[in-house]
């Protein structure tokens, strides 16, 4: 790796020694902030939705980008009050998207980020709240020669090549930090709205999000604000980090190019930067990875749950060196969900299930010696899988070994694919279904069921549990095969067990493309 630049030294070592200018930025008191109760209510399963609306900063000015309220952020927040009693003083936060244009309006009943909410709100007798539009869009850069309307993550792209290519580097361009901020501002509304009105006595919140609100939720908990509101439990879902950048040369590596997932990155010319200094830069203020975070997300228990086949992220990240289980220092936990893609929606029995568990568990006071634990061993000759239940332990109700094979030579896991003259055409001789393109260009589902296989247990002397399973080798020559362990446990909360799993794994353990420096190398989509 070429040496870094004397300016980028001394702007990383300002950045390992100073406060964390993430927590300076959402400790830093907003003018702006304000709420207002529109008075709309919404009924759901088991209680009512509050609908606030929330101004909750300034994000930089509109000389640098102009959303629908000029430069300050709003947000429609959603707050289910159970119908029965508020059993706990721990709140939920769930973090969700949506654009901001036309007047306010409170979410449908239907909605399904309300409906998730109102669901773990009413089966843990909690005050649940969704928070919409985060980040704010559409939003309009000055500097962008284009000057489209931009939302999601063709919004976030092109911020980061405003931090990347202008010479201060100023990580207020990272959207990350208003959206982290945004959040914690928008619970600190809730707490003073249900305090007012004598709703709840909140003390603390378990936050998540799906996607970039997901990413959002780790950065939320690696937030050190003594001024915030409190956070006790994080279950981030398809969060994409932490270790961005190893993961995406794994998938360099695996696919032989990048997700169409990620074209709006590649529009903006993001990939030219990802292996020089400055992106470490990039990284080191908005990766939960970085050591920085260490301290703050170890206090939290943390159960991030990732999809079997996201068009994203690869489910096999979750085993690289310094990432999910490795690198989220304190308690950790895991799910990777059979049979999803990147918006989870095959998968809503199990994600709710399981995070009702985890939550339930945390809101309740219950230790972290109270949560399931075990280890996991990989022989890296035959690909064999070890789980470790210690003794003392909580022991599972259920164990699966869950397999699932690649449709090409590619190691290609996704549901849906891009077909082209590179990858070929979407042929329906072989099972593939051709789709009208979606954002990005995805245009051919790869149907893939994922099978599992009961294991039982081998019990030490000293009373461990053991679950070993080995990965077959794939029916056609050249493809891959899938593999991870899924762990059932029995829980306090009703009708809910706690669903973990293991690292994922790819078997042959091979890489059917050469890495490259994304600096040089083609910029392929697939």
């Amino acid at each position: 790796m070429p040496m870094k630049p004397l300016f980028l030294q001394s702007l990383l070592l300002a950045a390992a020694t100073a406060k964390n200018a993430i927590d300076e930025y959402v400790e830093t008191p907003e003018p702006a902030f304000k709420w207002f109760d529109t008075g709309a209510r919404v009924k759901t399963l088991g209680g009512t939705a509050h609908i606030l609306n929330v101004t909750s900063l300034q994000w930089m000015t509109e000389a640098e980008a102009v959303g629908p309220t000029g430069a300050l952020w709003t947000h429609q927040v959603a707050v289910v009050v159970p119908n029965g009693p508020v059993r706990h003083t721990l709140a939920l936060s769930v973090m969700t998207g949506g654009c901001n244009e036309g007047p306010p309006k409170p979410p449908a009943p239907n909605d399904e980020y309300l409906a998730l909410a109102a669901a773990l709100g009413n089966r843990t007798g909690a005050i649940a709240v969704v928070i919409y539009q985060i980040p704010n869009c559409h939003i309009v850069y000055p500097s962008d020669p284009r000057k489209v309307p931009r939302s999601e993550d063709a919004m976030i792209a092109w911020a980061w090549n405003q931090f990347l290519t202008r010479p201060e580097h100023n990580p207020m361009w990272l959207p990350r930090f208003p959206m982290v901020k945004a959040g914690f501002q928008c619970m600190k509304a809730v707490e003073q709205y249900t305090a007012k009105f004598g709703l709840a006595s909140i003390d603390g919140w378990a936050v998540g999000g799906a996607s970039k609100r997901g990413w959002t939720t780790w950065m939320v908990g690696a937030t050190e604000c003594e001024s915030c509101v409190t956070i006790r439990a994080l279950f981030p879902l398809v969060p994409i980090v932490p270790n961005l950048l190893q993961s995406v040369h794994l998938q360099r590596q695996s696919l032989g190019g990048l997700t169409f997932a990620f074209r709006d990155y590649l529009d903006a010319d993001i990939n030219k930067y990802m292996d020089l200094p400055i992106f470490d830069l990039l990284l080191d203020y908005v990766d939960p990875v970085s050591p920085r975070y260490a301290k703050q997300l170890a206090r939290l228990p943390k159960f991030a749950i990732c999809s079997s086949d996201d068009e994203f992220m690869q489910f096999d990240w979750t085993a690289l060196n310094n990432s999910w289980t490795t690198a989220m220092p304190g308690e950790s936990h895991l799910l990777i969900a059979p049979n999803s893609e990147h918006s989870l929606a095959t998968a809503i029995p199990e994600v709710l299930e399981s995070v009702l568990a985890f939550v339930d568990s945390v809101a309740s006071g219950a230790p972290t010696t109270a949560r399931p634990t075990f280890s996991v061993l990989k022989d890296k000759v035959t690909g064999t899988i070890t789980v470790t239940v210690p003794t003392g332990a909580p022991v599972p109700s259920k164990v699966y070994f869950r397999t699932g094979q690649t449709a090409s030579e590619r190691r290609d896991f996704r549901w849906v694919r891009m077909a082209n003259n590179e990858t070929g055409e979407c042929s329906v001789a072989h099972g593939e279904v051709p789709l009208a393109p979606m954002e990005g260009g995805g245009n051919c589902l790869v149907p893939r069921f994922w099978a599992k296989d009961a294991l039982e247990p081998h019990r030490s002397s000293q009373g461990a549990f053991t679950y070993t399973a080995t990965p077959p080798m794939p029916t056609k020559p050249g493809h891959f095969v899938g593999y991870y362990i899924e762990l059932f446990f029995p829980s306090l909360a009703a009708h809910a067990s706690y669903m973990f799993s293991t690292p994922g794994y790819v078997w042959p353990d091979t890489l059917p493309f050469p890495d490259c420096n994304f600096s040089t190398c083609p910029a392929n989509l697939l």
